[in-house]
């Protein structure tokens, strides 16, 4: 992807859980246009209880903290 066609990926935090939890995402990547709206779905192979958060990646860019689930504040996130 380049700048004007940013990808959009997320990344599972798996505080305090034992065991090995899978994150399925659909589709896996989407390029996009400036001001067009996307849909992105996640499951898990399990129910959870994590922290989900989502970020842009952009080559050239730092990934840029988009949505995340819950009230906890990430201070190592962007």
């Amino acid at each position: 992807a380049d700048s004007h066609n940013p990808q959009f990926t997320d990344i599972i935090n798996q505080k305090g859980t034992e065991g090995q939890i899978t994150m399925t995402q659909t589709p896996t990547t989407v390029s996009v246009s400036p001001g067009q709206d996307i849909s992105l779905r996640c499951s898990t192979s399990q129910d959870i209880s994590l922290k989900i958060v989502w970020y842009q990646l952009q080559a050239g860019y730092s990934p840029k903290l988009l949505i995340k689930t819950g009230d906890e504040r990430f201070d190592e996130l962007p």
